[in-house]
């Protein structure tokens, strides 16, 4: 009887700000202090199919540009990506997703680099994607975040939380072809912060939606809930200072029309923010 073989879903524990979620990007390392500090990011996917409102759109200029959360409000600090990433006349597209492939017709993603902060620490901050009127990378202080975002905040030591594992593994071992649908397979990870607190934790596929595609054909799939709840709507944890809090991670497979026998492998990002 023919079977599948050794289905993987490696969970890659990264650190992030929102929901409903088109831009991801989080922050893998930080040094310094809160007050001078040096940031690695990743700005990992983005949909280009987002039909989020473009809010620029029709402004006689508009620039996006990787900057860093300064404020509560959530706005840009005065410091922009070492790069330099940015993009001028995004006014002329409708959607978030069109911004996006305008974008990536730039700078190809997943892109990483590095980013300053100076000055008092006000916030969880995290690296992503900002709009401004004027063109270039100046004027980058107090500009809001692009809509549909979720932005990484920073790890520890210049943070205050962090998932305590690099890595999960969700494993479903050979599965014969008609036990697929419903098959679970389960793990738990941990976070820890250094002070009491509430956070929220997302898992990002690539199938959209908490779902992770298996394979380019779309034929089998895996639904991420985190706590018993979708990945993509996010668990609310109350985090205990210096105490490692668990979390359940499991996946559900799912197939949409036939299946061939074969190893199958699919990866997400479970991204770690503040509500």
């Amino acid at each position: 009887m023919k079977a599948i073989r050794n289905i993987l879903l490696a969970v890659a524990i990264l650190t992030a700000f929102s929901a409903q979620s088109a831009i991801y990007s989080y922050i893998t390392k930080s040094e310094g202090t809160p007050s001078n500090a040096k940031y690695w990011w990743t700005i990992e996917y983005w949909d280009t199919n987002d039909s989020t409102p473009n809010p620029c759109y029709g402004w006689s200029q508009c620039t996006a540009f990787i900057g860093h959360r300064h404020s509560d409000a959530g706005e840009s600090g005065n410091w922009v990506s070492d790069g330099n990433e940015f993009i001028n006349g995004i006014q002329i597209y409708r959607t978030v997703g069109e911004v996006g492939a305008a974008f990536q017709r730039n700078y190809s993603l997943p892109r990483s680099g590095t980013q300053s902060h100076s000055g008092p620490a006000v916030t969880q901050e995290c690296v992503g994607i900002y709009y401004k009127a004027s063109t270039g990378t100046s004027n980058a202080l107090g500009n809001p975040m692009m809509p549909s975002s979720l932005c990484g905040i920073v790890p520890p030591p210049v943070g205050k939380c962090e998932f305590t594992e690099t890595s999960i593994e969700l494993t479903h071992g050979q599965i014969q072809l008609k036990d697929i649908e419903g098959n679970q397979a389960r793990q738990t990870g941990y976070i820890r912060c250094t002070q009491d607190m509430d956070v929220v934790v997302y898992a990002a596929g690539s199938g959209g939606n908490g779902m992770v595609n298996l394979r380019s054909d779309g034929s089998l799939k895996s639904r991420l809930t985190i706590g018993g709840v979708s990945g993509s709507t996010g668990t609310r944890v109350r985090a205990l200072a210096n105490i490692k809090m668990p979390l359940e991670f499991v996946s559900t497979l799912t197939k949409v029309g036939n299946v061939d026998a074969g190893d199958f492998f699919g990866s997400a990002t479970a991204i770690l923010t503040v509500p």
